[in-house]
């Protein structure tokens, strides 16, 4: 099996998450390309879709990242 190249963090945050007390809590997004061409990208969260059109926490920034996403995975320079 080929050896699969590391991932980059294409972002790092600290955020307060629920039931953390005042301790920041570390999230990380990467991506990578495999060997065979295929794209991989993880958000870091099970609540990503929320930042993207949920009401009262649309986001901006998640709807830039995700653009940015999916245009590096169709090849398009931003």
């Amino acid at each position: 099996m080929d050896k699969l190249p590391d991932p980059s963090v294409a972002s790092q945050s600290f955020t307060h998450a629920g039931n953390t007390g005042n301790r920041a809590i570390q999230s990380n997004s990467s991506i990578y390309q495999a060997p065979s061409g295929a794209w991989v990208f993880t958000a870091g969260t099970i609540s990503w879709s929320w930042g993207l059109d949920y009401p009262g926490v649309a986001d901006a920034r998640i709807q830039r990242i995700t653009a940015n996403v999916l245009n590096r995975f169709l090849g398009i320079s931003p």
